[in-house]
């Protein structure tokens, strides 16, 4: 019996819910705006003109630090070479980057590993995995730790 009181009070509660909320279920009936008076040609003014939205010229991207600082002669004869040292291969990529491949690195880094290196005066000082070597170059002729390297 209880259920069913229960049931009774819930859908009556439901039935006010909707009644009270669907107010008297008519909807207003929308009207048409009044329709304006006809304007004659003569009075009639012409429509107001948008104005152009102009974008400027984008300016020009502006050249990354590095390549706008001049790249000294004797190391740009170096940028691009590839040299054998050892079991090392070393190829200059960049006027800050060596990629070394072989020897010991070979086997945690079989695509090679990209050092970082200095260039100044025809001095090299290349870092690989924090450990640092010294070099020359002369234009011809690049010497690391003493040993005369192979151009490839």
């Amino acid at each position: 019996m209880k259920h069913l009181v229960s049931c009774a009070a819930v859908l009556l509660m439901s039935a006010m819910l909707l009644i009270g909320c669907g107010g008297s279920g008519k909807e207003p009936v929308p009207t048409a705006p009044p329709e304006a008076a006809p304007v004659s040609p003569s009075t009639q003014t012409p429509p107001a003109k948008e104005p152009e939205l102009t974008v400027p010229p984008a300016a020009p991207a502006a050249a990354p630090a590095s390549a706008s600082a001049p790249v000294d002669p004797l190391l740009q004869k170096l940028i691009g070479t590839t040299w054998m040292v050892g079991d090392f291969q070393a190829t200059f990529q960049d006027a800050k980057t060596v990629l070394v491949k072989g020897g010991d690195l070979a086997a945690l880094y079989p695509n090679g590993y990209p050092a970082t290196y200095t260039f100044e005066n025809g001095t090299l000082e290349v870092t690989v995995m924090d450990q640092k070597t010294a070099a020359t170059w002369d234009g011809e002729k690049l010497v690391v730790d003493g040993v005369e390297a192979v151009r490839q």
